[in-house]
């Protein structure tokens, strides 16, 4: 696969790779919809879109992943007394 990076126009204006991908027919027309109709201003902005989605649906799969790990136990910090518990035994004093 040949590369070139470039410094394009993209919200945080990072640096790019470009790359060569293939669609189906279907695909590109949806794709050429949404830039016609101003959803996105180019295909490489509606699949850079995509693709941050897919990014973030993962990373949410992995937190729940993560968290789902945890039993009882690995929990016990959030039954800790807070602040709020010392300034209740000052209050008694």
């Amino acid at each position: 696969m040949s590369t070139s990076v470039a410094i394009g126009s993209y919200p945080s204006s990072i640096e790019v790779v470009k790359v060569s991908i293939s669609l189906s027919d279907s695909q590109l027309a949806f794709l050429d919809a949404k830039v016609e109709q101003g959803t996105y201003p180019s295909r490489s902005a509606a699949i850079g879109a995509a693709v941050r989605r897919l990014q973030e649906r993962d990373l949410v799969s992995e937190y729940a992943e993560m968290f789902a790990a945890y039993d009882s136990e690995d929990r016990a910090w959030i039954d800790f007394p807070g602040p709020e518990a010392d300034d209740a035994e000052d209050a008694r004093r």
